[in-house]
């Protein structure tokens, strides 16, 4: 193997050891223009998009600590991963099209699993942090709102409570 696949081998294990999703996509057919259109995508969202020979990837998949993932790949393929454990890559590629997922996506492996589409579909549902992050702010913000409505207590002993609970810490 010459010095370049070696290279090659190596960058692909080290992103086998450091990224916590992968989706496998099916490229055998696909139009040059579709895939322009999918790599601006995943550009745009700074994920990241590369096609590997298959027998490279077999290779660093098997030296890496994915080594227990048997995987046959046949026909060509394009490897998609995030470093970051989200699911922008199924909402990119659903984004792209609705019926992506399903059709060209082969199977997965988020947080060193093998997934299938099922799966891979379902992460694309998921809201993205800033809305779950809202959406546990009203739980809390409700909460708080119904305690101190189902306090019945007069200020003056609510006050007494919180001036003894600072003076014993």
């Amino acid at each position: 193997m010459s010095i370049n696949k070696i290279d090659i081998v190596n960058n692909i294990e080290k992103t086998f050891n450091t990224a916590k999703l992968f989706v496998f996509i099916d490229i055998t057919s696909m139009q040059a223009e579709e895939m322009r259109q999918l790599r601006r995508i995943f550009n745009q969202k700074k994920l990241q998009i590369r096609v590997f020979k298959n027998t490279l990837t077999k290779l660093a998949l098997s030296k890496s600590k994915l080594n227990h993932i048997d995987v046959n790949f046949r026909g060509q393929f394009a490897t998609l991963w995030d470093l970051n454990n989200s699911p922008d890559i199924p909402k990119a590629l659903s984004i792209f099209n609705k019926s992506f997922i399903g059709s060209r996506v082969k199977f997965g492996i988020h947080n060193g699993e093998m997934v299938n589409t099922d799966y891979i579909k379902k992460l694309s549902t998921i809201p993205n942090l800033d809305k779950l992050r809202l959406n546990l702010l009203n739980i809390i913000s409700c909460l708080i709102k119904k305690i101190l409505f189902n306090l019945k207590y007069q200020q003056i002993i609510i006050i007494r409570i919180l001036k003894s609970k600072n003076t014993m810490e």
